[in-house]
């Protein structure tokens, strides 16, 4: 249990904390109303989740092309959409469906089909996406009327965004009576966080006084994504160590959102509620070392994603990876972006303090119907990682009727009145137009051999490799020009992995002193012509394999010879290197370090990280520990920043590096074998050391760190220690 000291000094520290959003945002409650009521129109546009409903059926008229139609299922009446094609109901049949809304309530398709009920039971299950208590709810698009005054058994989950299934008993009046129960959805997974909102408080006379913040009855509420993956749970947390972020008071219930599954990704959204702060606890245990937490919000089709903050694990302290511009963070001191963050002891656990996350109200950017959601992507580590919303002030429009109410305060008991109005429909589960397909990488490989016969087949075992042969790639993916090399292993094998959609052109660089034989073309077709494929149309997630070039060998022990030729043509003819520093050297001359951007694994890999503005990122890698990702992001930035040094990728002398192999560099170790089938050894260029690190960071290619690392590390240092 924490002391009574302890308890003290975090209440003191949350109430500064509020200071600092007071700070952030003046004239809350005016800020908070009056921009809502231009969104009610868009609120209009959102999708309508889908209902499922089973039960009998009791009417059915099918929509013609000009006129609706109307269906009957289970006590909840639907208008078919002029035009659409929904069939396969009779009067009489006891069926389950799953329908589909238009943007004006009708019926536009049937998911799945129509199937038999065989549980008979009535039900009907969605997000419900409005709620009046003693008048309706709507579940999806499907509204039922109500007695009034009569509870229905689970009443307390009705609650705007949750999933829900109501199995209703109907009274002579058709409205649903108090017998009537409350489940939650099959295959959900709720985490009910505690709903704040800006209102005013009444003064000692029952008079407007000053703004005040009330919890709503019900919450804030997300809903993991279906099929819950493995690995994903939510448990109730301990309420000793969360506390309200308002009036220093402690919120109970408070739910713990987890993932322990290495290597994966899973999103909570909301769907419709939305934000104007935010409360949060970062967790975690094990070996969680690059895991990374997401806080973001989206528009409710799922696209214009837009990053609140982004925090990543790493030796027991949290790294702000990413703040958005109009979010000010605090904890409860203003937290730069970059800044690491340590994490306190909690049992076997380690927890960080409340995250708040204020937004600007004028912000343009924040204003509008936008879905907030949390996501985890655990790194190859066994451990566990944790988000605890512990609360979240939502938006709301204020009714005509909001000030003659007197609501109370949840939390204290105080009255006075608050925007009770949802500004924005709920959105989760809609019929939405299939997303664009996002593209998915692919692959070319094949080998350099001895084709003994000279057939063009080459024969496993008895055909050898030729090592060290230069292989080049050009082509246009589905982001421009590629132009890639790399040299055959041992096995005489070749590969180019991770290559988006496009049309692709395969050379070989024929080695000196053998005679050109037989080319092979590859599995997914191309032009054949000598030493080379052309217009190879690699599709998402192709795997070209095959593309074979045969030479007839006079000698037992062919000596190919690289020639490289990119565009623009790298210098081949010398054998260039830099100033390569050792990481000791970095961490005692801070002050010398240049400007630039590096990458690391466990940082946000799309947007790398700025050397002058994160000093304390890249001080927390070049100190870091002994696991694997750890000496890899150590050696790698280490690297990056001597050729950053040098003049960075732009510079002639940075760029002819990058085409000299490692040994002009005085790297001198046993050839390694990456997971993916590349050999690297002194021979390789610096390139082809450079772009499977960036791979296997992208890919978060686990083991292969060690090795990288150990490449890395004989290339620095080779400017000297101090």
């Amino acid at each position: 249990m924490k002391s009574q000291t302890t308890r003290v000094l975090l209440a003191l520290s949350l109430a500064l904390g509020l200071l600092a959003v007071a700070r952030w945002r003046p004239n809350v409650t005016t800020s908070a109303v009056a921009p809502l009521v231009s969104q009610a129109a868009m609120a209009e546009n959102s999708p309508i989740p889908i209902t499922s409903v089973c039960g009998p059926v009791t009417e059915f008229q099918a929509a013609t092309a000009n006129s609706n139609g109307a269906l009957t299922i289970g006590g909840v009446r639907l208008i078919l959409a002029a035009g659409s094609s929904v069939g396969g109901f009779a009067v009489g049949a006891n069926v389950c469906a799953t329908f589909c809304f238009g943007p004006n309530g009708l019926v536009t398709n049937v998911i799945g089909g129509v199937t038999p009920n065989a549980g008979v039971k009535t039900t009907v299950c969605g997000i419900v996406s409005e709620w009046k208590p003693n008048q309706s709810v709507s579940i999806g698009g499907s509204r039922l009327l109500l007695q009034p005054w009569e509870p229905i058994n689970g009443q307390h989950l009705i609650i705007p965004g949750l999933n829900i299934c109501l199995s209703p008993v109907y009274n002579d009046i058709g409205r649903v009576a108090g017998s009537s129960t409350v489940t939650f959805a099959p295959g959900t997974l709720p985490i009910l966080v505690p709903a704040l909102v800006h209102g005013t408080k009444f003064g000692p006379n029952y008079t407007d006084g000053d703004e005040g913040v009330f919890r709503l009855p019900s919450p804030f509420v997300l809903n993991v994504q279906r099929p819950i993956p493995a690995g994903v749970s939510v448990t109730p947390t301990s309420s000793e160590y969360s506390w309200t972020p308002y009036n220093g008071l402690r919120h109970d219930n408070l739910m713990k959102f987890s993932s322990t599954t290495p290597n994966s990704v899973v999103r909570a959204t909301t769907c419709g509620e939305s934000l104007w702060d935010l409360f949060v606890q970062l967790e975690t245990s094990g070996a969680t070392d690059g895991d990374m937490v997401t806080l973001a919000v989206q528009n409710p089709d799922g696209s214009g994603v837009q990053v609140l903050a982004m925090f990543t694990i790493q030796q027991g302290s949290v790294v702000v990876s990413q703040i958005h511009p109009d979010v000010k963070l605090s904890t409860p001191n203003t937290v730069r972006e970059g800044q690491v963050i340590p994490l306190a002891k909690l049992g076997a656990m380690l927890r960080s303090n409340t995250f708040i996350l204020a937004f600007n109200m004028n912000s343009t950017r924040l204003n509008g119907c936008l879905q907030y959601f949390t996501e985890i992507k655990r790194a190859g580590g066994v451990g566990t990682t944790s988000v605890i919303h512990i609360a979240a002030v939502v938006k709301r429009m204020e009714q005509s009727t909001d000030r003659n109410s007197d609501a109370g305060d949840l939390e204290t008991g105080a009255h006075g009145w608050f925007p009770t109005g949802l500004p924005c429909a709920v959105s989760c589960d809609g019929c939405l137009p299939p997303p664009p397909v996002q593209p998915l990488p692919g692959s070319l490989s094949g080998y350099v051999y001895c084709d003994n016969n000279n057939d063009g087949i080459r024969q496993d075992g008895s055909e050898v490799g030729i090592a060290n042969v230069t292989v080049t790639l050009t082509g246009v993916d589905i982001s421009g020009a590629v132009n890639k090399f790399t040299t055959t292993n041992a096995a005489g094998f070749y590969t180019f992995p991770n290559l988006m959609p496009g049309v692709y052109k395969i050379t070989e660089s024929q080695p000196v002193g053998l005679t050109d034989g037989l080319d092979t073309l590859g599995t997914i077709g191309g032009t054949l012509s000598n030493d080379m494929f052309s217009n190879i149309p690699l599709p998402a997630l192709g795997k070209g394999e095959n593309y074979n070039f045969g030479e007839i060998c006079t000698t037992a022990t062919p000596t190919p010879t690289p020639t490289p030729t990119p565009t623009p043509t790298p210098n081949t003819g010398k054998c260039d290197t830099v100033c390569w520093r050792a990481t000791s050297y970095l961490l005692k001359n801070e002050r010398t370090w240049p400007n630039g951007t590096v990458i690391a694994m466990g940082y946000n890999f799309n947007n790398p990280i700025a050397v002058q503005n994160n000093s304390g990122v890249i001080r927390n890698i070049l100190n870091g520990g002994m696991s694997a990702g750890q000496r890899m992001n150590r050696e790698f930035v280490t690297a990056q920043m001597s050729m950053l040094m040098a003049g960075g990728p732009g510079s002639p002398v940075v760029f002819n590096v990058f085409w000299s192999p490692l040994r002009c560099s005085q790297a001198q170790f046993a050839p390694v074998t990456l997971s993916n089938g590349m050999v690297l050894s002194p021979d390789s260029l610096l390139d082809t050391l450079n772009s499977e690190t960036i791979d296997a960071i992208r890919d978060n290619r686990s083991q292969d760190f060690d090795a990288l690392a150990l490449v890395w590390a004989q290339v620095n240092g080779r400017c000297g220690i101090f």
